[in-house]
């Protein structure tokens, strides 16, 4: 057996190291023991036993960090060691996301066939995005945003279908836009990349119950000298929407993030009593049902706010 005396020294030397040392407390509960070497507005940097090297800590992902001033000075009274809670700035918390995205139509809402009554005859068209998020921990914020989308009607392959389906009069049509706008909310999911500060993997959930418009359309006939016309009124409908994806996010600066991703946009709202009136006079009241579906592809900035 080793000599007790030698093994009590070594003990003794040791706890005198592990007193000397401050100590960092993460938000995830990890305590680091090290020396802390200097501390700025936005991180803390520190060593470790046996490795002179400087290690960079976040000082959003720290929870309190602890002098031992025993470490610092030599004191003629012990004094009681200073705990320091970490406070972050509200920009921590509550970022501004800034988006807008090519949005191209899918299934029914894209489709072009005149003889399909479900058709939307949608173009590919834009939106916006623009909102808060709202930190809950590390990886996830609570999303509040205003979404606009607009999607111009295809009158050229509507003239196009009419003329295979009638053959002879002549059709020209002029049509309005496709339209959502209204608030969404819903949760941004961080998916952290090892070994990488600036880059991570995001997926994101909204919902909301925004305003549909259906685009007004009209048609002029030229047939066998005659000249005809019809014309379809625009409406307004309120329908639950969702609007989620996956993307990517790239640290530009301490205080912005440049974003990428891909979304779907779907809904199925119902227009009532939209108008059809002609030329003769006659007019009728229609109620129908859209799906609306989209591929938004999206580039955005996501800004701390202080």
């Amino acid at each position: 057996m080793k000599n007790p005396a030698k093994i009590i020294c070594f003990l003794f030397v040791l706890l005198g190291e592990i007193k000397a040392q401050d100590l960092i407390v993460k938000k995830d509960s990890t305590e680091i023991y090290c020396k802390i070497v200097y501390v700025n507005v936005k991180s803390l940097y520190y060593t470790i036993s046996n490795d002179p090297n400087e290690i960079k800590i976040d000082k959003s992902d720290v929870l309190r960090f602890v002098f031992d001033w025993n470490q610092k000075k030599t004191p003629t009274a012990t004094p009681t060691p200073v705990v320091v809670q970490n406070t972050v700035s509200s920009g921590e918390f509550i970022k501004l996301l800034i988006s807008g995205a090519v949005a191209i139509p899918t299934g029914n809402f894209g489709s072009s066939d005149v003889n399909n009554n479900q058709s939307g005859l949608a173009m590919t068209g834009w939106m916006v995005n623009a909102g808060l998020g709202l930190k809950i921990n590390k990886n996830i914020r609570v999303l509040g945003t205003y979404f606009y989308q607009d999607n111009p009607f295809d009158a050229s392959s509507l003239d196009a279908g009419l003329a295979i389906a009638y053959p002879g009069p002549k059709f020209t049509s002029t049509a309005g836009h496709w339209l959502v706008n209204g608030v969404f909310g819903g949760l941004h999911v961080n998916l952290p990349i090892e070994d990488s500060k600036k880059t991570a993997v995001f997926i994101q959930y909204q919902m909301g119950f925004p305003k549909f418009t259906c685009p007004p359309i009209d048609t002029r006939i030229v047939y066998m000298g005659s000249i005809l016309s019809t014309s379809i009124g625009s409406a307004e409908a309120k329908s639950f929407a969702y609007f989620m994806g996956l993307g990517a996010s790239f640290k530009m600066a301490e205080e912005v993030s440049f974003q990428v991703s891909a979304n779907l946009f779907g809904a199925r709202p119902t227009f009532v009593d939209v108008v059809s009136k002609n030329s003769s006079g006659s007019s009728t009241k229609d109620t129908f049902s859209q799906k609306i579906n989209s591929v938004n592809i999206s580039i955005g900035l996501l800004i701390k706010l202080d």
